[in-house]
């Protein structure tokens, strides 16, 4: 896994983001924070084919299913998770 973060500061407060990615540079995590506090998390996954999976931000998560060696999607579920 690959992360990196970008900080900036403004005042007193540290604004950063962290991005977390697979070893085929598919992104599987982003979050932002404000100093030491978390702001959003969002996490991603990816099927053997490496198309978005999954989708999930801590409160909803959305399912992808796709049409067989295909791109196209045949759906999208949202629910909370």
């Amino acid at each position: 896994m690959r992360t990196n973060t970008s900080a900036t500061v403004a005042g007193t407060t540290t604004s950063s983001a962290t991005n977390a990615f697979d070893e085929f540079l598919r992104r599987t995590n982003v979050s932002s924070a404000d100093g030491a506090t978390i702001l959003t998390t969002n996490g991603y996954t990816y099927d053997t084919a490496g198309r978005l999976s999954t989708a999930r931000d801590g409160t909803f998560l959305a399912t992808y299913s796709y049409l067989a060696n295909s791109p196209l999607v045949v759906s999208g579920k949202g629910a909370a998770s």
